[in-house]
């Protein structure tokens, strides 16, 4: 933070818009540090204090977006935009909670982050980072694993996919509300309409819940939906319709294209190739069937608004062509053409999304006592809120960032991106994983790929070492962008009379080390974890695990080789490698398939590793929520394993 931090800051000049009862005025806001202490026209301004003319210009509460995947490269795009907060319905444990601090939101600065921790789902998840829960029994154990922490660790409310077994999300609902806590989320696949209004979660992401069954939105009767709109009001099931995920496939993304430079390059990657497969896979007359969706969706959301549906303004970013800050704006105009009173959408997305996730004494509103968290704009946002994209200054907890500042700032991010687009395309450089005695069989070097942009490489090896055994070794590095630290993995395996009889895993970053040994014994896996060389604990399984559910390519020569089962247990590890057994299932290989594959499918989704003759990973494709990640083995030598025993 900059020194003038520690002054007091007048905003002198502008209209504030407080959205409630009284009237945009023209007036003074007075801040000290992060709290505003004074708002009115007839506030005096203390000696000293920096002065900011805002004569012209039209001040109101920051944004607070309802619906994201936060990603801390993305920080600024929602600053610049206005938005101060953002929700996140879902994140890898290991990394959101340490997001959420003060001293890292302040860093950027960036918006106040409240988070759900990780999803929850059923198989296969949504994402790799989501927590699964099979029943009942499982999502207890879930929910005690968010809540049950330190204040540090703890979730802000619950958030789930559509992938949930009904029991289990009947149970989601009823332990969520013995906490008091919210918990928010899809129409599960499993359910009806009518089941979620009788469960009534605290609010229904999306509105394809709505959609008739033959999934013909133009062809919905609303006034079928009557009774439900009702119940939703009555019951306060809040609604995130997200619109712009429809509208944005009725147009061409032209005039976002600009965006993609401020993109980290997986995302930008992932943006053009959606586009791309767009192009090519629809018909002439796909953007008109959109628009006539997008229609209906309109006429919906005017129709729960006005029965009193509690409407959550939100951008759903980073999903492709909705931007991180810009999509929140956008998807207020859809809510304006819909019909919604523009004060109304501008309220929604102010206060009433800090009143609904719990923020509602500290932010979204220009009121004495709330956090600075506001937005100058040049125009009028009352009128219509595209006038919310000329944005003159953002106010971030206390921290004044001009339109200058947010230009030069702009520029910085866009020369970051490029320079991680550049170092994308450079070798990696990485240390030969640490090897045991013995014969090598084979080694080589691979990379992982989302959408042709590099994220991970890996150089490993397969020894047969002095005692027989076979020891398959990776050294993965992932290189860390924006917000995310260089991550190494090294992974070991032994495989003693074909089978899994130890492994080592060691993953490093510039903070922590954290350390998992398991050795099979005395008819037990026995698992120790270590963080940075204290105990942490020590669990067992009495099941023989064939391999570690852990992205190194040696896995899968390991199962070529020495798996034969159609089904067998494999050993997963969450956020601060936390031990699960997961069951893993070969799939028949399809006839028409050429080459030597092998199909997986497993809790996080399918898997199809290509094998060479010489038992080595040729190529790997990753199922990992809606995309996939493919990884290519870019050299490989030795001489392989010897012809298998008949």
């Amino acid at each position: 933070m900059t020194s003038w931090l520690l002054e007091v800051l007048a905003i002198v000049g502008a209209t504030v818009h407080t959205l409630d009862e009284t009237p945009p005025a023209v007036a003074t806001v007075l801040i000290d540090g992060s709290k505003i202490v004074a708002v009115g026209p007839d506030v005096v301004v203390p000696e000293g204090a920096r002065r900011v003319d805002a004569s012209g210009f039209h001040l109101l509460a920051g944004l607070v977006d309802g619906y994201v995947g936060h990603d801390p490269d993305q920080d600024l795009l929602y600053v610049q935009a206005g938005t101060t907060t953002v929700i996140d319905h879902g994140n890898e444990l290991s990394r959101v909670f340490d997001q959420r601090l003060d001293k890292v939101r302040d860093a950027t600065p960036g918006p106040r982050l409240v988070t759900a921790g990780a999803t929850i789902d059923g198989v296969p998840p949504a994402t790799t980072a989501a927590l699964v829960a099979h029943d009942e029994a499982t999502v207890q154990a879930v929910v005690k694993t968010l809540v049950e922490q330190d204040d540090a660790q703890r979730v802000d409310f619950f958030a789930y996919q559509s992938n949930l077994p009904a029991p289990a999300w009947k149970k989601l609902v009823e332990l969520a509300h013995a906490q008091k806590m919210r918990v928010f989320g899809p129409l599960p696949k499993a359910a009806t309409l009518a089941e979620f209004t009788a469960v009534a979660p605290d609010g229904l992401v999306f509105l394809d819940a709505f959609a008739p069954a033959s999934g013909d939105w133009p062809s919905l009767d609303l006034a079928t939906l009557e009774p439900t709109i009702r119940a939703f009001a009555e019951k306060r099931i809040a609604v995130v319709p997200l619109v712009r995920g429809v509208a944005r496939l009725a147009e061409t993304p032209e005039r976002q294209v600009g965006e993609l430079e401020l993109l980290s390059p997986v995302f930008a990657g992932r943006w053009a190739n959606e586009w791309a497969l767009r192009r090519r896979s629809t018909d002439p007359g796909y953007r008109a069937k959109a628009e006539r969706v997008l229609a209906k969706q309109r006429e919906l959301v005017k129709r729960l608004f006005e029965a009193g549906v509690t409407l959550v303004p939100a951008s759903g970013a980073p999903h492709p062509w909705l931007t991180p800050g810009a999509g929140l704006v956008r998807e207020l105009v859809e809510w304006q053409a819909a019909g919604v009173p523009t004060r109304a959408a501008l309220v929604a997305a102010t206060r009433g999304n800090a009143e609904l996730f719990g923020l509602g004494a500290r932010t979204g509103r220009v009121a004495v006592g709330f956090d600075a968290d506001l937005l100058l704009v040049r125009s009028d946002p009352e009128l219509t809120p595209a006038n919310l994209t000329g944005v003159e200054a953002v106010c971030v907890r206390g921290a004044w960032l001009a339109r200058s500042d947010l230009d030069r700032k702009r520029a910085e991010l866009a020369a970051r991106q490029q320079a991680a687009l550049n170092a994308a395309t450079r070798p990696l450089e990485i240390q030969a994983p640490t090897l045991p005695a013995g014969d090598k069989l084979l080694e080589g070097y691979a990379e992982s790929a989302v959408d042709g942009v590099r994220t991970a490489g890996e150089r490993w090896a397969i020894v047969k070492d002095a005692e027989g055994a076979t020891v398959f070794v990776g050294r993965r590095f992932v290189p860390g962008a924006g917000g995310h630290q260089d991550v190494e993995l090294e992974v070991t395996q032994r495989v003693v009379d074909g089978a899994l009889e130890s492994f080592r895993i060691d993953l490093k970053t510039s903070k922590h080390h954290l350390a998992v040994r398991g050795l099979w014994v005395l008819d037990q896996m026995r698992v120790e974890r270590t963080l940075d060389g204290a105990h942490v604990d020590t669990k067992s399984t009495n099941e023989r695990i064939a391999c570690l559910d852990l992205d190194t390519v040696t896995t899968y020569a390991l199962l070529a080789r020495f798996e034969k089962r159609k089904k067998f247990p494999a050993l997963r590890f969450h956020a601060a490698l936390e031990l699960e057994v997961v069951r893993w299932e070969r799939a028949e290989q399809d006839p028409g398939t050429p080459g030597e594959w092998s199909v997986f499918r497993t809790p996080s989704g399918g898997r199809a590793a290509e094998l060479t003759a010489s038992g080595a990973l040729s190529r790997l494709v990753v199922q990992q929520g809606s995309g996939q990640v493919e990884t290519k083995n870019l050299t490989v030598n030795g001489p392989g394993f010897p012809p298998a025993a008949k």
